[in-house]
């Protein structure tokens, strides 16, 4: 998963540390990118952070736990939920909470 590097200074992850992934739905241990690309964004008056995670794994998934396969980390953490009008999953944005694993 990418990062900003001023978030991961924060919280004291660095490249290819182990971040752990939360929202209200699930969790996932991922390894970071940590990368200046990302820049922090000001939203009234407070700092915000966007973060990249990849949507697309192959049908087995990035690991193998326990013999049976994990799923893709994203479809873990985001929601169940269907734009009314296009039709499509509202899974491109939502909250998480990061922190060193």
């Amino acid at each position: 998963m990418e990062l900003p590097a001023e978030l991961a200074d924060e919280i004291g992850i660095k490249g290819g540390g182990k971040v752990k992934v939360t929202s209200a739905r699930g969790e996932f241990i991922a390894k970071a990118m940590v990368t200046r690309r990302i820049k922090p964004m000001m939203i009234d008056g407070k700092k915000a952070y966007q973060i990249g995670i990849p949507i697309h794994w192959g049908y087995r998934g990035i690991a193998e736990d326990e013999g049976r396969t994990a799923r893709t980390p994203i479809n873990l953490l985001s929601p169940t939920v269907v734009d009314p009008n296009a039709f499509t999953l509202e899974f491109k944005g939502f909250l998480v909470k990061l922190e060193r694993a």
